[in-house]
Protein backbone atom coordinates (compact mmCIF):
# COMPACT_ATOMS: atom_id res chain seq x y z
CA UNK A 1 0.00 0.00 0.00
CA UNK A 2 2.88 2.51 0.55
CA UNK A 3 4.46 1.80 -2.61
CA UNK A 4 0.95 2.32 -4.46
CA UNK A 5 0.38 5.15 -2.80
CA UNK A 6 4.03 6.70 -3.61
CA UNK A 7 3.64 5.82 -7.33
CA UNK A 8 0.82 8.13 -7.44
CA UNK A 9 2.47 10.88 -5.56
CA UNK A 10 5.94 10.94 -6.70
CA UNK A 11 4.64 10.28 -9.77
CA UNK A 12 2.62 12.65 -9.93
CA UNK A 13 4.84 15.27 -9.05
CA UNK A 14 7.97 13.69 -11.41
CA UNK A 15 5.33 14.33 -14.53
CA UNK A 16 4.92 17.94 -13.33
CA UNK A 17 8.77 18.47 -12.93
CA UNK A 18 9.34 16.93 -16.33
CA UNK A 19 6.42 18.65 -18.13
CA UNK A 20 8.57 20.56 -20.38
CA UNK A 21 10.01 17.01 -21.71
CA UNK A 22 6.64 15.58 -21.91
CA UNK A 23 4.64 18.68 -23.37
CA UNK A 24 7.21 17.65 -26.44
CA UNK A 25 5.81 14.54 -27.08
CA UNK A 26 1.77 14.41 -27.51
CA UNK A 27 0.56 11.75 -25.01
CA UNK A 28 3.74 10.44 -23.72
CA UNK A 29 2.55 11.86 -20.13
CA UNK A 30 -1.03 10.16 -20.35
CA UNK A 31 0.92 6.98 -21.48
CA UNK A 32 3.08 7.27 -18.15
CA UNK A 33 0.08 8.33 -16.14
CA UNK A 34 -2.68 5.32 -17.26
CA UNK A 35 0.98 3.07 -16.30
CA UNK A 36 1.55 4.79 -12.58
CA UNK A 37 -2.70 4.18 -12.03
CA UNK A 38 -2.50 0.48 -13.35
CA UNK A 39 0.57 -0.56 -11.20
CA UNK A 40 -0.80 1.08 -8.23
CA UNK A 41 -3.84 -0.14 -8.76
CA UNK A 42 -2.37 -3.97 -9.03
CA UNK A 43 -0.40 -3.11 -5.63
CA UNK A 44 -2.95 -2.68 -3.62
CA UNK A 45 -5.40 -5.12 -5.51
CA UNK A 46 -2.78 -8.07 -3.76
CA UNK A 47 -4.26 -6.97 -0.08
CA UNK A 48 -7.59 -7.76 -1.02
CA UNK A 49 -7.94 -11.25 -0.66
CA UNK A 50 -6.56 -10.72 2.98
CA UNK A 51 -9.60 -8.52 3.20
CA UNK A 52 -11.95 -11.10 1.35
CA UNK A 53 -10.97 -13.55 4.04
CA UNK A 54 -11.91 -11.39 7.10
CA UNK A 55 -8.52 -10.05 7.89
CA UNK A 56 -7.07 -6.54 7.09
CA UNK A 57 -4.15 -5.50 5.68
CA UNK A 58 -1.98 -3.32 7.64
CA UNK A 59 1.64 -1.34 7.53
CA UNK A 60 2.87 1.30 10.26
CA UNK A 61 6.04 3.46 11.29
CA UNK A 62 7.01 4.79 13.01
CA UNK A 63 6.31 9.11 12.89
CA UNK A 64 7.01 11.05 16.07
CA UNK A 65 6.26 10.39 20.27
CA UNK A 66 3.77 13.08 19.71
CA UNK A 67 1.83 11.91 16.68
CA UNK A 68 2.61 8.21 16.84
CA UNK A 69 2.89 6.06 14.60
CA UNK A 70 1.71 6.20 10.22
CA UNK A 71 0.32 3.95 8.07
CA UNK A 72 -1.92 2.26 6.12
CA UNK A 73 -4.75 0.30 6.46
CA UNK A 74 -7.06 -1.57 4.30
CA UNK A 75 -9.91 -3.41 6.49
CA UNK A 76 -13.51 -4.31 5.91
CA UNK A 77 -14.72 -0.86 6.78
CA UNK A 78 -12.32 0.90 3.90
CA UNK A 79 -12.82 -1.96 1.61
CA UNK A 80 -15.80 -1.01 -0.03
CA UNK A 81 -14.51 2.64 -0.68
CA UNK A 82 -10.99 1.70 -1.51
CA UNK A 83 -12.36 -0.44 -4.18
CA UNK A 84 -14.67 2.17 -5.81
CA UNK A 85 -11.55 4.60 -6.00
CA UNK A 86 -9.00 1.72 -7.96
CA UNK A 87 -12.21 0.86 -10.29
CA UNK A 88 -12.87 4.34 -11.17
CA UNK A 89 -9.71 5.72 -11.04
CA UNK A 90 -8.75 3.11 -13.74
CA UNK A 91 -11.34 3.44 -15.80
CA UNK A 92 -11.48 7.62 -16.07
CA UNK A 93 -7.54 7.53 -16.20
CA UNK A 94 -8.00 5.35 -19.81
CA UNK A 95 -11.12 7.45 -20.61
CA UNK A 96 -9.30 10.84 -19.48
CA UNK A 97 -6.52 9.68 -22.39
CA UNK A 98 -9.21 10.29 -25.21
CA UNK A 99 -10.77 12.98 -23.90
CA UNK A 100 -7.89 15.26 -22.82
CA UNK A 101 -6.15 14.84 -26.44
CA UNK A 102 -6.68 18.45 -27.58
CA UNK A 103 -6.01 19.98 -24.37
CA UNK A 104 -3.63 22.20 -23.53
CA UNK A 105 -1.01 21.49 -20.63
CA UNK A 106 -1.34 17.95 -20.93
CA UNK A 107 1.88 16.95 -18.28
CA UNK A 108 0.11 19.25 -15.86
CA UNK A 109 -3.18 17.90 -16.04
CA UNK A 110 -1.92 14.00 -15.92
CA UNK A 111 0.28 15.70 -13.01
CA UNK A 112 -2.63 16.91 -10.94
CA UNK A 113 -5.18 13.77 -12.18
CA UNK A 114 -2.61 11.47 -10.80
CA UNK A 115 -2.14 12.77 -7.37
CA UNK A 116 -5.63 13.38 -7.14
CA UNK A 117 -5.90 10.12 -7.28
CA UNK A 118 -3.35 9.46 -4.85
CA UNK A 119 -5.04 11.69 -2.31
CA UNK A 120 -7.98 9.84 -2.46
CA UNK A 121 -6.64 6.55 -1.63
CA UNK A 122 -4.83 8.27 1.02
CA UNK A 123 -7.64 9.22 3.11
CA UNK A 124 -9.24 5.92 2.53
CA UNK A 125 -6.16 3.90 3.74
CA UNK A 126 -5.13 6.27 6.69
CA UNK A 127 -4.31 4.70 10.19
CA UNK A 128 -3.38 8.88 12.35
CA UNK A 129 -5.58 11.90 12.45
CA UNK A 130 -2.93 14.15 10.94
CA UNK A 131 -2.10 11.66 8.27
CA UNK A 132 -5.70 11.16 7.08
CA UNK A 133 -6.34 15.35 7.33
CA UNK A 134 -3.33 15.52 5.25
CA UNK A 135 -4.69 13.07 2.50
CA UNK A 136 -7.81 15.38 2.98
CA UNK A 137 -6.00 18.30 1.64
CA UNK A 138 -4.11 16.48 -0.66
CA UNK A 139 -7.45 15.97 -2.26
CA UNK A 140 -8.06 19.43 -2.22
CA UNK A 141 -5.24 20.87 -4.11
CA UNK A 142 -5.25 18.96 -7.12
CA UNK A 143 -9.08 18.98 -7.93
CA UNK A 144 -9.12 22.69 -7.20
CA UNK A 145 -6.36 22.88 -10.48
CA UNK A 146 -8.07 20.51 -12.54
CA UNK A 147 -11.04 22.92 -12.06
CA UNK A 148 -9.83 25.98 -12.74
CA UNK A 149 -7.42 25.25 -15.62
CA UNK A 150 -9.27 22.37 -17.24
CA UNK A 151 -12.76 23.08 -16.39
CA UNK A 152 -15.13 25.82 -18.26
CA UNK A 153 -13.66 28.86 -19.21
CA UNK A 154 -16.10 31.40 -18.83
CA UNK A 155 -16.51 30.13 -15.11
CA UNK A 156 -13.40 28.27 -13.90
CA UNK A 157 -12.47 30.66 -11.72
CA UNK A 158 -15.12 31.69 -9.98
CA UNK A 159 -16.03 28.08 -9.41
CA UNK A 160 -13.01 26.65 -8.28
CA UNK A 161 -12.85 29.40 -5.70
CA UNK A 162 -16.34 28.35 -4.63
CA UNK A 163 -15.43 24.96 -4.46
CA UNK A 164 -12.16 25.67 -2.72
CA UNK A 165 -13.75 27.77 -0.20
CA UNK A 166 -16.61 25.55 0.72
CA UNK A 167 -14.42 22.13 1.06
CA UNK A 168 -11.91 23.84 3.09
CA UNK A 169 -14.34 25.31 5.31
CA UNK A 170 -15.42 21.90 6.23
CA UNK A 171 -11.50 20.48 6.51
CA UNK A 172 -11.43 23.51 9.02
CA UNK A 173 -13.91 21.78 11.35
CA UNK A 174 -12.57 18.47 10.59
CA UNK A 175 -9.18 19.82 12.08
CA UNK A 176 -11.03 21.42 14.81
CA UNK A 177 -12.64 18.22 15.67
CA UNK A 178 -9.14 16.21 15.64
CA UNK A 179 -7.68 18.53 17.87
CA UNK A 180 -10.62 18.45 20.68
CA UNK A 181 -10.42 14.14 19.79
CA UNK A 182 -7.03 14.21 20.24
CA UNK A 183 -7.39 16.64 23.60
CA UNK A 184 -10.08 14.22 24.91
CA UNK A 185 -8.32 10.64 23.84
CA UNK A 186 -4.64 11.83 23.88
CA UNK A 187 -3.65 9.57 20.54
CA UNK A 188 -3.90 10.75 17.14
CA UNK A 189 -3.61 6.93 16.00
CA UNK A 190 -7.20 5.96 14.47
CA UNK A 191 -6.32 1.77 15.51
CA UNK A 192 -6.60 2.68 19.28
CA UNK A 193 -9.08 5.89 19.41
CA UNK A 194 -11.99 3.73 20.37
CA UNK A 195 -10.31 2.35 23.36
CA UNK A 196 -8.87 5.65 24.23
CA UNK A 197 -12.27 7.82 24.20
CA UNK A 198 -13.73 4.63 25.95
CA UNK A 199 -11.47 4.44 28.83
CA UNK A 200 -10.91 8.64 28.46
CA UNK A 201 -14.79 9.18 29.81
CA UNK A 202 -14.91 12.41 28.79
CA UNK A 203 -17.81 14.39 29.07
CA UNK A 204 -21.21 13.41 26.69
CA UNK A 205 -21.41 17.41 25.92
CA UNK A 206 -17.83 17.20 24.74
CA UNK A 207 -18.22 13.93 22.29
CA UNK A 208 -21.23 15.53 20.93
CA UNK A 209 -19.32 18.85 19.81
CA UNK A 210 -16.57 16.44 18.23
CA UNK A 211 -19.05 14.62 16.42
CA UNK A 212 -21.08 17.80 15.14
CA UNK A 213 -18.17 19.14 14.12
CA UNK A 214 -16.65 16.23 12.23
CA UNK A 215 -20.62 15.24 10.72
CA UNK A 216 -20.99 18.80 9.34
CA UNK A 217 -17.68 18.56 7.84
CA UNK A 218 -17.83 15.37 6.13
CA UNK A 219 -21.36 16.43 5.27
CA UNK A 220 -19.97 19.23 3.12
CA UNK A 221 -17.39 16.89 1.32
CA UNK A 222 -21.20 14.76 0.60
CA UNK A 223 -22.25 17.77 -0.37
CA UNK A 224 -25.53 17.28 1.94
CA UNK A 225 -28.10 19.50 1.33
CA UNK A 226 -27.60 23.25 3.42
CA UNK A 227 -23.74 22.35 2.52
CA UNK A 228 -24.12 21.07 -1.11
CA UNK A 229 -23.99 24.38 -3.36
CA UNK A 230 -20.62 23.89 -4.62
CA UNK A 231 -21.16 20.55 -5.76
CA UNK A 232 -23.34 21.62 -8.87
CA UNK A 233 -21.18 24.17 -10.14
CA UNK A 234 -18.05 22.53 -9.24
CA UNK A 235 -19.30 19.15 -10.83
CA UNK A 236 -20.78 20.41 -14.11
CA UNK A 237 -18.05 22.31 -14.89
CA UNK A 238 -14.98 20.47 -14.38
CA UNK A 239 -13.24 18.36 -17.22
CA UNK A 240 -15.57 15.32 -17.54
CA UNK A 241 -13.11 12.79 -16.35
CA UNK A 242 -12.66 14.97 -13.39
CA UNK A 243 -16.59 15.18 -13.08
CA UNK A 244 -16.50 11.23 -13.16
CA UNK A 245 -14.13 11.46 -10.14
CA UNK A 246 -15.37 14.14 -8.09
CA UNK A 247 -19.10 12.23 -8.43
CA UNK A 248 -18.45 8.89 -8.10
CA UNK A 249 -15.18 8.95 -5.43
CA UNK A 250 -14.32 12.23 -3.63
CA UNK A 251 -17.28 12.59 -2.42
CA UNK A 252 -18.05 9.41 -0.81
CA UNK A 253 -14.87 9.84 1.31
CA UNK A 254 -16.90 11.86 3.17
CA UNK A 255 -19.10 8.87 3.44
CA UNK A 256 -16.73 6.71 4.42
CA UNK A 257 -15.26 8.91 6.97
CA UNK A 258 -18.58 10.08 8.47
CA UNK A 259 -19.00 6.04 8.84
CA UNK A 260 -15.83 5.37 10.14
CA UNK A 261 -15.58 8.32 12.71
CA UNK A 262 -19.49 8.40 13.25
CA UNK A 263 -20.16 4.30 13.38
CA UNK A 264 -17.14 3.75 15.19
CA UNK A 265 -15.22 6.06 17.45
CA UNK A 266 -18.51 8.16 17.92
CA UNK A 267 -21.14 5.67 18.15
CA UNK A 268 -22.97 6.78 21.01
CA UNK A 269 -22.98 10.50 19.31
CA UNK A 270 -24.60 9.44 16.30
CA UNK A 271 -27.20 7.42 18.01
CA UNK A 272 -28.38 10.42 19.98
CA UNK A 273 -28.30 12.70 16.68
CA UNK A 274 -29.54 9.90 14.66
CA UNK A 275 -33.28 10.75 13.72
CA UNK A 276 -32.33 14.40 13.00
CA UNK A 277 -29.73 13.43 10.66
CA UNK A 278 -31.82 10.80 8.99
CA UNK A 279 -34.05 13.18 8.28
CA UNK A 280 -31.53 15.70 6.92
CA UNK A 281 -30.32 12.84 4.17
CA UNK A 282 -34.41 12.51 3.39
CA UNK A 283 -34.35 16.31 2.76
CA UNK A 284 -31.13 15.81 0.79
CA UNK A 285 -32.90 12.91 -1.21
CA UNK A 286 -35.83 15.27 -2.36
CA UNK A 287 -34.37 18.33 -3.05
CA UNK A 288 -31.38 16.95 -5.13
CA UNK A 289 -33.91 15.24 -7.24
CA UNK A 290 -36.35 18.01 -7.62
CA UNK A 291 -33.37 20.17 -8.60
CA UNK A 292 -32.19 17.64 -11.50
CA UNK A 293 -35.62 17.36 -12.83
CA UNK A 294 -35.71 20.60 -14.14
CA UNK A 295 -32.02 20.79 -15.26
CA UNK A 296 -31.97 21.63 -19.15
CA UNK A 297 -27.96 21.26 -18.91
CA UNK A 298 -26.88 17.60 -18.87
CA UNK A 299 -24.03 17.75 -16.23
CA UNK A 300 -25.90 19.79 -13.98
CA UNK A 301 -28.80 17.48 -14.23
CA UNK A 302 -26.04 14.65 -13.17
CA UNK A 303 -24.95 17.03 -10.54
CA UNK A 304 -27.84 17.55 -8.61
CA UNK A 305 -28.20 13.86 -8.82
CA UNK A 306 -25.26 13.03 -6.93
CA UNK A 307 -26.57 15.36 -3.84
CA UNK A 308 -29.60 13.31 -3.90
CA UNK A 309 -27.87 10.04 -3.80
CA UNK A 310 -25.76 11.20 -1.16
CA UNK A 311 -28.41 11.54 0.80
CA UNK A 312 -29.60 7.79 0.53
CA UNK A 313 -25.55 7.12 2.18
CA UNK A 314 -26.37 9.93 4.74
CA UNK A 315 -29.80 8.36 5.77
CA UNK A 316 -28.40 4.65 5.75
CA UNK A 317 -25.65 5.52 7.62
CA UNK A 318 -27.24 8.18 10.08
CA UNK A 319 -30.19 4.78 11.54
CA UNK A 320 -27.07 3.28 12.72
CA UNK A 321 -28.78 -0.66 11.75
CA UNK A 322 -26.23 -3.51 10.27
CA UNK A 323 -28.61 -3.32 7.11
CA UNK A 324 -28.54 0.67 6.82
CA UNK A 325 -24.64 0.21 7.15
CA UNK A 326 -24.68 -2.46 4.69
CA UNK A 327 -27.26 -0.40 2.44
CA UNK A 328 -24.58 2.63 2.68
CA UNK A 329 -21.67 0.67 1.37
CA UNK A 330 -23.10 -0.80 -1.14
CA UNK A 331 -24.34 2.12 -2.30
CA UNK A 332 -21.43 3.88 -2.48
CA UNK A 333 -20.63 1.14 -4.95
CA UNK A 334 -23.69 2.16 -6.89
CA UNK A 335 -23.47 5.15 -7.14
CA UNK A 336 -19.70 5.30 -8.01
CA UNK A 337 -20.21 2.85 -10.78
CA UNK A 338 -23.71 4.37 -12.13
CA UNK A 339 -22.38 8.10 -11.54
CA UNK A 340 -19.02 7.65 -13.31
CA UNK A 341 -20.77 5.94 -16.01
CA UNK A 342 -23.09 8.88 -16.56
CA UNK A 343 -20.65 11.55 -16.52
CA UNK A 344 -18.42 9.62 -18.86
CA UNK A 345 -21.43 9.46 -20.83
CA UNK A 346 -22.41 13.30 -20.87
CA UNK A 347 -18.90 13.59 -21.94
CA UNK A 348 -19.03 11.16 -24.97
CA UNK A 349 -21.91 13.20 -25.76
CA UNK A 350 -20.63 17.00 -25.64
CA UNK A 351 -17.43 15.54 -26.96
CA UNK A 352 -19.30 14.34 -30.00
CA UNK A 353 -22.19 16.79 -30.26
CA UNK A 354 -20.98 19.95 -28.87
CA UNK A 355 -23.56 20.68 -27.26
CA UNK A 356 -24.93 19.82 -23.49
CA UNK A 357 -28.24 21.87 -23.44
CA UNK A 358 -30.69 19.26 -23.40
CA UNK A 359 -33.31 20.66 -25.85
CA UNK A 360 -30.22 20.63 -27.96
CA UNK A 361 -29.86 16.84 -28.12
CA UNK A 362 -32.01 13.68 -28.95
CA UNK A 363 -32.62 10.34 -30.59
CA UNK A 364 -28.20 9.68 -29.85
CA UNK A 365 -29.36 6.13 -29.57
CA UNK A 366 -29.25 5.48 -33.20
CA UNK A 367 -25.86 7.12 -33.64
CA UNK A 368 -24.38 5.75 -30.59
CA UNK A 369 -25.79 2.61 -29.58
CA UNK A 370 -22.75 1.49 -27.01
CA UNK A 371 -23.00 4.91 -25.09
CA UNK A 372 -27.08 4.85 -25.42
CA UNK A 373 -26.95 0.99 -23.82
CA UNK A 374 -24.51 1.42 -21.23
CA UNK A 375 -26.39 5.03 -20.17
CA UNK A 376 -29.61 2.87 -19.72
CA UNK A 377 -27.93 0.88 -17.57
CA UNK A 378 -26.37 3.46 -15.54
CA UNK A 379 -29.59 5.54 -15.38
CA UNK A 380 -31.72 2.76 -14.46
CA UNK A 381 -29.82 1.41 -11.65
CA UNK A 382 -29.52 5.25 -10.39
CA UNK A 383 -33.74 4.91 -10.14
CA UNK A 384 -33.38 1.77 -8.07
CA UNK A 385 -34.71 -0.87 -11.23
CA UNK A 386 -34.01 -4.68 -10.27
CA UNK A 387 -32.15 -6.51 -11.14
CA UNK A 388 -28.92 -3.89 -11.18
CA UNK A 389 -27.10 -2.76 -8.05
CA UNK A 390 -28.65 -0.39 -7.30
CA UNK A 391 -31.88 -1.64 -6.02
CA UNK A 392 -30.04 -4.18 -4.56
CA UNK A 393 -28.43 -1.02 -2.21
CA UNK A 394 -31.72 0.94 -1.74
CA UNK A 395 -33.71 -2.26 -0.68
CA UNK A 396 -30.65 -2.73 2.25
CA UNK A 397 -31.29 0.96 3.22
CA UNK A 398 -34.92 0.97 3.38
CA UNK A 399 -35.20 -1.88 5.35
CA UNK A 400 -32.36 -0.88 7.66
CA UNK A 401 -34.82 2.16 8.45
CA UNK A 402 -37.45 0.03 9.30
CA UNK A 403 -35.19 -2.17 11.66
CA UNK A 404 -34.42 1.45 13.38
CA UNK A 405 -38.06 2.25 14.10
CA UNK A 406 -38.00 5.23 11.43
CA UNK A 407 -40.87 4.33 9.90
CA UNK A 408 -42.48 7.62 8.08
CA UNK A 409 -38.96 8.74 7.14
CA UNK A 410 -38.26 5.33 5.29
CA UNK A 411 -41.40 5.53 3.48
CA UNK A 412 -40.62 8.96 2.35
CA UNK A 413 -37.20 7.66 1.41
CA UNK A 414 -38.78 5.17 -1.04
CA UNK A 415 -41.21 7.83 -2.39
CA UNK A 416 -38.11 9.76 -3.36
CA UNK A 417 -37.02 7.14 -5.44
CA UNK A 418 -39.80 8.10 -7.77
CA UNK A 419 -38.49 11.16 -8.34
CA UNK A 420 -35.31 9.74 -9.14
CA UNK A 421 -36.75 7.39 -11.83
CA UNK A 422 -38.03 10.71 -13.48
CA UNK A 423 -34.90 12.72 -13.62
CA UNK A 424 -33.44 9.67 -14.87
CA UNK A 425 -36.05 8.63 -17.46
CA UNK A 426 -36.21 12.09 -19.00
CA UNK A 427 -32.52 12.24 -19.15
CA UNK A 428 -32.95 9.66 -21.32
CA UNK A 429 -35.12 10.50 -23.28
CA UNK A 430 -34.17 13.50 -23.69
CA UNK A 431 -30.50 12.60 -25.00
CA UNK A 432 -31.03 8.87 -26.50
CA UNK A 433 -34.67 8.79 -27.74
CA UNK A 434 -37.14 10.84 -29.82
CA UNK A 435 -36.39 12.54 -32.93
CA UNK A 436 -32.78 12.87 -33.91
CA UNK A 437 -32.46 16.82 -34.87
CA UNK A 438 -30.97 17.66 -38.27
CA UNK A 439 -27.92 19.35 -36.74
CA UNK A 440 -26.77 15.95 -35.37
CA UNK A 441 -26.92 13.70 -38.22
CA UNK A 442 -23.23 13.55 -38.63
CA UNK A 443 -22.88 12.03 -34.87
CA UNK A 444 -20.57 9.31 -34.68
CA UNK A 445 -19.93 6.77 -31.77
CA UNK A 446 -17.08 8.40 -29.06
CA UNK A 447 -14.04 6.49 -29.39
CA UNK A 448 -12.93 3.59 -27.80
CA UNK A 449 -11.13 4.64 -24.85
CA UNK A 450 -13.89 6.51 -23.91
CA UNK A 451 -16.96 3.68 -25.06
CA UNK A 452 -14.73 1.17 -23.43
CA UNK A 453 -14.54 2.25 -19.50
CA UNK A 454 -18.69 2.60 -19.90
CA UNK A 455 -18.90 -0.70 -20.99
CA UNK A 456 -16.82 -1.90 -18.41
CA UNK A 457 -18.95 0.22 -15.32
CA UNK A 458 -22.30 -1.03 -17.11
CA UNK A 459 -21.11 -4.44 -17.00
CA UNK A 460 -20.34 -4.60 -13.35
CA UNK A 461 -23.76 -2.62 -12.04
CA UNK A 462 -25.43 -5.73 -13.75
CA UNK A 463 -23.02 -8.76 -12.38
CA UNK A 464 -22.87 -6.89 -9.08
CA UNK A 465 -27.22 -6.47 -9.15
CA UNK A 466 -27.92 -10.64 -10.19
CA UNK A 467 -24.97 -11.87 -8.07
CA UNK A 468 -24.41 -9.39 -5.43
CA UNK A 469 -22.57 -11.90 -3.09
CA UNK A 470 -19.60 -10.53 -4.56
CA UNK A 471 -19.46 -7.49 -2.45
CA UNK A 472 -21.73 -8.47 0.59
CA UNK A 473 -19.90 -10.90 1.16
CA UNK A 474 -17.43 -8.13 2.40
CA UNK A 475 -19.87 -5.55 3.30
CA UNK A 476 -22.33 -7.62 5.34
CA UNK A 477 -19.50 -8.28 8.07
CA UNK A 478 -18.31 -4.80 7.69
CA UNK A 479 -21.72 -3.25 8.45
CA UNK A 480 -22.00 -5.88 11.25
CA UNK A 481 -18.64 -4.90 12.47
CA UNK A 482 -19.30 -0.87 12.59
CA UNK A 483 -23.01 -2.07 14.64
CA UNK A 484 -21.53 -3.86 17.38
CA UNK A 485 -19.99 -0.46 18.64
CA UNK A 486 -23.57 0.95 18.37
Amino acid sequence: MTIALGILLIGGALIYVFKGVLERETDYAGIIAIVLVLVAAVLLLTNFPDVNNGNEALETYAWSDTLGRIGFRLDLVSYPITFAVVLLGILATIYAFGYVTHEHSKPSYWANHVTFLGGMLGVCLATNLVEFYIFWEIMLVPSYFLILYWGTPEQAKRISLKYFLFTHAGAVLIILGFALTYDVAGTFDMRLLAQALTAATPPARTLRIIFLLLAIGFAVKMAVFGVHTWLPDAHAEAPTPISMLLSGVMIETGAYAFLRFGGIFFNKELAWYSQSLAIWGVVTMFYGGFMALVQTDLKRLLAYSSVSQMGYIFFAFSISTTYGFAGGLTHIIAHTCGKGLLFGMAGVVMHETGFRDLNQLGGLSSKMPFTATAAFIGALSIAGAPPLVGFMSEWLIFKGGFDAGYTTLTIAAALSTIVSAGYMLRLLWKVFLGPLPEHLEETEEGQKSMVIPLTILAMVIVILGIWPSFVLRVIVPAAEFVASYV
